[in-house]
């Protein structure tokens, strides 16, 4: 509310003025017009000095809002003066330097503001500030009178009132009578409040007025444009002027040069003729070689991606301060859709007579009736048909998938030709591999080493007589029968001896298993250690081809991005900035798809790679969107290929021999735990009755404990020496004991994760249309300025 009050009195009647030691006390203006659109300006003033000054300084502008003004005849009576032109202003300094005035001064101004025959070829204009803006002081009485010739030939006028660009009338009251116009202000005027005239005449009123010169004229402008299929503007303009300054550079506008630069750019640009021309910005610019001289322009406007939207021609320069006296278009494309055309200054309707369209085929044609003048805005908008146009990919995007397929050839040959899997002969084995544990065995198998496969060794060592299993009230416990000895390989006895490192009394229970986190990472170490140099499982270089294409993976989608951004702009520091944005991000990206590849077991733990799988795809696709590219049938291929490189070659294996050794009677053993028939299961109980216990184990690690427990569903097995508990033995005792123990040891790893994270740190026109077009305001108009003390 308080805002809406001081604006309010801000636009108010009253606006305070500055004590600024003068004042003016009657302000008595007469502006006489003739036919040669001269104002005669007589200003009549008395002025208040209330403290000593020199005198008053009038500025009076030679530029109004439409047009350049001349000024002559400048007389001062009552005071001496001196004129001086600044800042295209006329400077009248009254007074004199030597000598202060004060109290009541008479003071007389003349001048003559001279002016060109306005651009409209329909009605003359005049447009007159009887009063500035500029006035830095309050008048206590104005009035002012416009004597105008050809009173009947007034059409309409407009008066406004206020402070500079005011369009309305908020002082001053106004009074027709014959050829005079009135105006008289019933309060004091504040400071920095003018008063504008404009009217309106039937045309030839001012035909005695001296026409423009302007510095230079194109006589002609031709504009022929072409747009093809592929939505490039093949323009050629020819461009006749005529300048009687050789050294007066001409600038002509591209045609685009309304549109946003980082959406296009100009190609194949050419001039010939009799003049220089140099590219500035979004305008070519001819430095003449004559006084008269024809120049032929050509260029290509290649879009970077397809408009289908309207797009705008500009025709002209209306900032130039020249005059095209004839200008042609023609202009060809698929389909020929309805123009809208610009022609006019300021808001002004568009006259269509000033122009005319033929059609022919896919051909339009504008030419020009009546010529086209300084300030003018000339353009041209017509619809897009986005049917009609249409590009291929380019050849950088087709070479980028090419590379990206040849990436993949190259992966499928590593994988399925250099590095293929040998057949093995596998015979039935029905015993365990000597000289292995189960948690190597589990290790040989499939190259992977999880927490379950170590701990199968507590069934290991239970079979092999280290400790007994207690299961009581469904709790379990385990108890040390002897100590760890040399059959036992080292990281064997470390991890046996840290197990008990927890017990009391000889016993440890399952809920101490959880402080056994670290050991056991510490045997997945050994184990995985114990298999290297010359007892590596894997083919060392196809395991680097591995890694190799697997980070690579992502590179036939980088190489897309990169190359069609190039096809599009053709812009290598553009590809450089676009290289450094790109290879962090995809870098980022690559290294969450492939730990999901890598995952190990356990559903939290998929989970969290999932959602970091799920990342990597948004990282891709936000690069994607950066690129701004669209949808082809290469960027298909690109994302194929990557997709493509990670799974194929996520597959790159070589055994080496020794594991093929290991293989051997590991596969054949598997086999027979899959296959084994009753019979051949009584006859090995037979010959050792704890057999099903000393393979139960391996089976574990060998993921066929199932089928093993089911094979024996039939048979009677004697319950394991080394198993105490209320009930007989049973194949549900085992799998809860084995599920329990991997859920301790997956609460462990979670807790010591969160420990861990918890720890870590101006040129001049001819002569304008009176302001009517823009609807006129306050301060617009030919002289007025401003007044200030001395």
């Amino acid at each position: 509310m308080v805002l809406t009050m001081i604006l309010i009195l801000l636009s108010g009647h009253e606006i305070m003025a500055e004590d600024v030691g003068y004042v003016y006390e009657d302000l008595n203006v007469k502006v006489e017009i003739n036919d040669k659109r001269e104002y005669h300006v007589t200003e009549t003033m008395v002025v208040d000095f209330e403290n000593e000054m020199h005198g008053i300084i009038r500025n009076i502008p030679l530029k109004s809002d439409t047009e350049k003004v001349r000024i002559k005849n400048i007389d001062v009576s009552g005071m001496p003066f001196s004129v001086s032109e600044e800042h295209e202003n006329a400077v009248v300094r009254i007074g004199d330097p030597d000598v202060t005035v004060s109290g009541i001064q008479e003071i007389t101004l003349e001048y003559t503001l001279t002016h060109y025959q306005d651009y409209d070829h329909e009605y003359d204009y005049a447009y007159v500030n009887v009063l500035g803006t500029d006035y830095d002081t309050e008048i206590k009485h104005f009035h002012a009178e416009v004597i105008f010739p050809f009173a009947d030939e007034l059409i309409n006028y407009k008066v406004t009132s206020g402070t500079r660009g005011s369009t309305w009338n908020n002082y001053v009251n106004e009074m027709m009578a014959d050829d005079r116009l009135m105006i008289d202000a019933d309060e004091t005027l504040p400071a920095k409040v003018g008063v504008t005239v404009q009217m309106r005449f039937t045309e030839g009123v001012f035909s005695s007025a001296p026409s423009y010169p302007y510095p230079y004229v194109l006589e002609n402008s031709d504009c022929q444009i072409e747009i093809d299929k592929n939505q490039d503007l093949h323009v050629t303009q020819t461009i006749d002027y005529q300048t009687e300054n050789r050294y007066l550079g001409i600038s002509i506008p591209f045609i685009s040069a309304g549109w946003d630069a980082s959406n296009y750019r100009i190609d194949d640009f050419e001039a010939v003729g009799d003049a220089e021309v140099r590219v500035s910005g979004d305008a070519f610019r001819l430095q003449p070689e004559k006084e008269e001289g024809s120049v032929v322009v050509s260029y290509i406007i290649h879009p970077y991606y397809l408009l289908d939207q309207d797009i705008s021609f500009v025709l002209n320069d209306p900032d130039e301060d020249t005059q095209i006296k004839h200008f042609s278009l023609t202009l060809t494309m698929p389909s020929i859709p309805e123009l809208n055309v610009y022609l006019q200054r300021y808001d002004a309707d568009t006259n269509t007579d000033r122009y005319q369209i033929t059609q022919a085929d896919n051909t339009i044609m504008l030419e020009t009736t009546q010529p086209i003048e300084a300030a003018e805005i000339f353009k041209l908008t017509l619809p897009i048909n986005a049917a009609d146009y249409q590009r291929d990919s380019g050849f950088y995007p087709r070479l980028a998938a090419s590379l990206g397929g040849l990436l993949v050839m190259i992966v499928c040959a590593l994988r399925f030709l250099v590095y293929r899997k040998k057949s093995l002969t596998i015979p039935v084995n029905f015993y365990p591999p000597k000289g292995m544990n189960s948690a190597e065995a589990g290790y040989v198998i499939d190259l992977k080493l999880s927490d379950s496969d170590v701990t199968s060794l507590i069934f290991n060592w239970a079979d092999r007589g280290y400790l007994k299993i207690h299961f009581i009230d469904r709790e379990y416990s385990f108890e040390k029968i002897k100590n760890a000895d040399s059959l036992m390989a080292d990281y064997e006895q470390r991890l046996f001896n840290a197990m008990f490192r927890y017990s009391s009394d000889g016993f440890v229970s399952h809920a101490m298993l959880r402080a056994f986190y670290y050991d056991l990472r510490d045997a997945k170490k050994s184990i995985e250690r114990k298999y290297t140099r010359d007892k590596s499982l894997t083919l060392k270089s196809a395991d680097v081809m591995r890694k190799l294409f697997i980070n690579l993976s992502l590179l036939p989608l980088l190489i897309f991005l990169l190359l069609n951004n190039y096809e599009i702009y053709r812009d290598s520091f553009n590809l450089v900035i676009l290289c450094v944005m790109l290879v962090p991000m995809l870098l980022a990206a690559n290294r969450m798809l492939t730990m999901y590849f890598r995952q190990k077991e356990g559903r939290n733990n998929k989970v969290y790679l999932g959602f970091g799988f799920l990342m990597g795809l948004l990282l891709i696709y936000i690069c994607i969107l950066i690129t701004e590219v669209s949808l082809s049938l290469e960027l298909l291929i690109s994302l194929f290929s990557c997709m493509a490189l990670l799974i194929i070659a996520s597959g790159i294996h070589k055994n080496s021999e020794y594991r093929n050794e290991l293989l051997v009677p590991l596969l054949g053993f598997k086999e027979f735990i899959k296959a084994a028939e009753k019979d051949r299961l009584e006859m090995l109980l037979e010959e050792d009755p704890e057999y099903y216990y000393h393979v139960l184990p391996y089976a574990q690690v060998l993921h066929v404990s199932k089928i093993w427990i089911n094979k024996f569903k039939d048979l009677t097995v004697p319950p394991p020496t080394w198993y105490v508990g209320e009930e007989a033995w049973s194949a549900k005792d085992f799998d809860f004991i084995v599920h329990d123990i991997e859920k301790e040891i997956e609460l462990a790893s979670k807790a010591r994760a969160h420990s861990s994270f918890d720890s870590s740190d101006d040129s001049g026109y001819s002569g304008g249309d009176g302001g009517f077009s823009s609807g006129g305001s306050s301060g617009g108009g030919s002289g007025g300025g401003g007044s200030r003390g001395w």
